[in-house]
């Protein structure tokens, strides 16, 4: 596990130079550098999946490579520009559009061996960065798309041009390596939270051990006296409130402080 994350952090390391730019503070970095991670590493699997589709002579492969180029291009555009809500608007609409619109033609759903799937990414890309309302409205976006796309490609009568055994091969993948890449997505976005409340933790800390240093001894002393009482207090109730339960008769009045007091209020 440590090995893992001693990679993630040197591959992320190397992606955070991407459009990086020196006015980011530590959380900017980081979003930027997960956002190129995730692109990149959807870049080969867009590669294998439209060879495979053209090897078959269907020219629904050229979709994938299609995707490869806009993300590929948005990613050197960002180096330049160093924009990042520009990248993130790219990245979205590349894997929103190009998985599953090409259900059209593969027949639809089942013909398409599930490829539409692959646009999940978007609002998940949405909700990691830009947000929950980025999230929801991405998330209505695939809704729409996916099921409009593999309707069009039932309703429109088109056959599968790859033979069952791919489909199924393929629909196999795009669950297994689709899910992966959601997995992954989750898994950083985690990693991030985690890392951010533990130094929440560490700078609580040091706050609180620093007023410790800074208080007088004697509000420490006043303090310690306070919480000794509160502690018999506590232990009073808890005691007592069984006895009082059993019996009121075993109870012993409450006294009045100034009812019972000694003093010249009282002549």
């Amino acid at each position: 596990m440590t090995s893992i994350r001693r990679l993630v952090d040197a591959t992320l390391a190397r992606l955070a130079r991407v459009g990086a730019d020196e006015r980011d503070d530590e959380e900017t970095r980081l979003r930027k550098a997960l956002l190129v991670l995730i692109a990149v590493l959807v870049l080969p699997i867009s590669l294998v999946w439209g060879g495979m589709y053209l090897a078959f002579g269907t020219p629904v492969g050229y979709v994938p490579l299609l995707y490869f180029a806009v993300s590929l291009g948005s990613i050197a555009l960002f180096a330049r520009t160093q924009d990042f809500g520009l990248l993130l608007r790219l990245q979205l609409i590349d894997i929103l559009l190009s998985p599953t619109l090409s259900m059209i033609a593969l027949g639809g759903f089942l013909g398409s061996g599930g490829v539409g799937l692959w646009g999940i990414l978007a609002p998940m890309g949405a909700l990691v960065f830009g947000g929950v309302r980025a999230g929801v409205r991405w998330y209505v976006a695939f809704v729409a798309v996916f099921l409009a796309s593999g309707a069009a490609g039932s309703l429109l009568g088109y056959t599968s041009p790859v033979p069952v055994w791919f489909t199924n091969t393929m629909l196999a993948l795009n669950v297994t390596v689709g899910g992966s890449m959601v997995f992954t997505l989750l898994a950083l976005f985690a990693m991030q939270r985690q890392d951010a409340l533990v130094a929440l933790r560490s700078a609580q800390e040091q706050a609180e051990n620093l007023l410790l240093n800074i208080l007088p001894g004697s509000i420490a002393a006043i303090q310690s006296r306070v919480g000794a009482v509160r502690g018999r207090r506590r232990l009073h109730v808890e005691v007592g409130a069984p006895g009082a339960r059993r019996g009121r008769r075993h109870a012993r009045p409450a006294l009045h402080p100034l009812r019972h007091a000694r003093g010249p209020l009282w002549p």
